[in-house]
């Protein structure tokens, strides 16, 4: 295994001192109306030892005052567990045995659920380390930033990656949150792609098409652009050979970036209009006109030769979009293979027609994109139904 025994033993006394501080916070304003509660005073108990940096001989006298005062509190077995760890005491059943008690007395309470999970990752229990992980991150999504990175690894162990898989396919909540550390990691590609192969629930639609977006964005920044496009084509065995992704814009979980990246600046972004009774779908695209905004881009694969790419669409009655232009430049160049202004768009639906020639090698890929140069603040606005590539 790639995680080392001591991150393992120190993990609630480390990780979880690092973020007790915003998690106490979270706890209370969860919890507003339930100041007494149970989890409420773990939370107070195991703050105030943290912030006095109490000693192992503090921890204990704390937990025992605890014990007496409080005997259904169950941080005190938390406490105990921390002294240990100030005295340095090797592992032994008596860790265990201590935050197995304090995970039965509150089952609320994630800091014990957190060291049972890295015990039994370090002791191979892969099965019950899932699942014990499943449930704090179920009960509490603060902790998978602190679970999800530990669980990673036991991708590149056999037993421990079926049981995680089979966990995947069941699309927990934590699931999205653990591709993409997986894809951070970039030592998982084979169990990654496999992961993004599982059959899909219909509530789990748009958790599957982020996770395949980030994969996929991933492997183009690494350079790998054609890879990354046989498996968006594999993704859509009927409909991943056309030029352009979603040219009608009414993809509901489309997958970037083989799909359109619309700008959201407050002042210059472009927005999708869902089709309405008599009207399909359409995106508008307004420019502010004081800067250069990309306002839509989809990355392409026009094969070599002369094309004709084809938009419906119409000026939006603002200022003319003079300062607009549809542009299709090869990736990782600045040269534009073709450059098109929208100046004299009119206010009724039409379509352009540019003829581009894409060059027999080092194109293999394109960016095609709508581009709004500066304009001295005119603002404009046009309306787009539909683009094709022929």
């Amino acid at each position: 295994m790639a995680i080392p025994s001591v991150h393992l033993r120190r993990l609630a006394a480390i990780i979880l001192f690092a973020i007790l501080t915003s998690l106490a916070v979270v706890s209370a304003r969860y919890e507003s109306l339930a100041a007494l509660s149970p989890r409420k005073r773990s939370d107070i108990a195991l703050l105030h030892a943290v912030s006095t940096d109490m000693n192992a001989l503090e921890l204990r006298r704390y937990a025992h005052h605890i014990a007496r005062d409080d005997p259904m509190h169950a941080i005190g077995f938390f406490l105990e567990l921390l002294a240990l760890d100030k005295d340095k005491t090797p592992l032994s059943a008596k860790h265990r045995y201590l935050i197995a008690e304090a995970a039965r007395r509150q089952p609320s309470l994630a800091a014990p659920r957190i060291w049972l999970t890295a015990d039994d990752i370090r002791k191979g229990r892969y099965a019950e380390a899932i699942d014990g992980a499943d449930a704090v991150m179920r009960l509490n999504g603060e902790f998978r930033k602190l679970l999800i990175p530990i669980l990673v690894p036991l991708l590149a162990e056999e037993k421990a990656r079926t049981l995680l898989e089979k966990k995947l396919k069941e699309f927990p909540i934590w699931r999205t949150g653990f591709i993409v550390e997986a894809v951070k990691a970039g030592e998982f590609d084979r169990e990654i792609e496999r992961i993004l192969q599982h059959q899909v629930p219909q509530y789990g639609a748009a958790s599957i098409a982020a996770e395949r977006s980030v994969y996929l964005r991933n492997l183009v920044e690494r350079g790998e652009g054609e890879r990354a496009l046989r498996l968006w084509q594999g993704y859509f065995p009927k409909g991943g050979n056309k030029g352009v992704a979603d040219g009608n814009f009414a993809d509901k979980y489309p997958l970037h970036p083989f799909a359109w990246q619309l700008a959201s600046d407050d002042y210059s972004f472009s927005e999708k209009v869902p089709a309405t009774e008599g009207s399909p779908s359409m995106v508008r695209a307004h420019h502010s006109g004081d800067r250069k905004a990309a306002l839509l881009t989809q990355l392409v694969a026009l094969k070599p030769g002369t094309h004709e790419l084809v938009f419906t669409m119409r000026d939006g009655g603002l200022g003319e979009p003079e300062a607009m232009y549809w542009r299709l430049r090869c990736i990782g160049s600045s040269e534009n293979l073709v450059s098109r202004s929208l100046a004299k768009l009119g206010p009724d639906w039409q379509k352009l027609r540019i003829k581009v020639t894409v060059p027999d090698s080092g194109c293999a890929m394109q960016h095609l994109l709508l581009e709004a140069e500066n304009n001295d603040d005119e603002e404009s606005e046009i309306e787009i139904r539909s683009v094709e590539a022929k």
